[in-house]
């Protein structure tokens, strides 16, 4: 696990660096830090696109795990 995040930590600062997008794909939510543009998608459909923290406000929820819970019934 040290290494994906070493790997998570080095692609945010090349973004950052020379100004770049990335799109990150994963199901590991502890990768997704608040103020990242998130989408979750579900059995094909697209159920919320926004930050971390505004999907949260919006689904009355603590975090991204239970605003998963919470929109896709899973768990």
């Amino acid at each position: 696990m040290a290494s994906r995040r070493a790997l998570n930590e080095h692609v945010r600062i090349l973004c950052d660096e020379a100004g770049l997008t990335a799109l990150w794909a994963t199901h590991m939510i502890e990768e997704v830090q608040q103020d990242d543009r998130v989408l979750i998608l579900h059995q094909g459909k697209l159920l919320a696109d926004g930050s971390g923290q505004d999907i949260c406000e919006a689904e009355g929820t603590r975090n991204l795990a239970e605003t998963f819970h919470s929109l896709t019934g899973a768990g």
